[in-house]
């Protein structure tokens, strides 16, 4: 929606609060109304229906856990706005916390090594 290359919208969006846990986010600003925008007219109403479907062909633990891997994990106060739109509890998933308790230097991209975690434990 921004109309910018794939690098520069991935710098800008790790650049948000610089890993400051107290940062947050302005909903408000213009950039982020894309992202909100995605969020609430296609991933919210996609979670709903899988969740729904879900529900019909067995038992979820209620309330779910929405669990977050990936890039846009890493983005500063989403979270907790999905928890906000989904009105579930959302968590970023942290692989590399899960292998042996501890963060690693450079762990603030252990979001996107969920995919790798899972095949690795596929081959071990």
């Amino acid at each position: 929606g921004m109309k910018i290359p794939f690098e520069e919208a991935e710098m800008w969006k790790v650049s948000l609060g610089n890993g400051s846990p107290a940062f947050e986010i302005n909903w408000a600003l213009p950039e982020m109304n894309f992202i909100l925008d995605t969020l609430r007219f296609d991933l919210i109403e996609e979670l709903k229906r899988s969740v729904a479907f879900y529900r019909t062909i067995g038992k979820l633990s209620e309330p779910f856990t929405l669990w977050l891997s990936g890039g846009a994990a890493r983005l500063p106060g989403l979270p907790q706005r999905l928890e906000e739109l989904l009105e579930a509890p959302v968590q970023v998933f942290d692989p590399l916390k899960s292998v042996n308790g501890d963060r690693p230097a450079g762990a603030e991209k252990s979001p996107q090594f969920a995919q790798a975690l899972g095949l690795a434990l596929r081959t071990a």
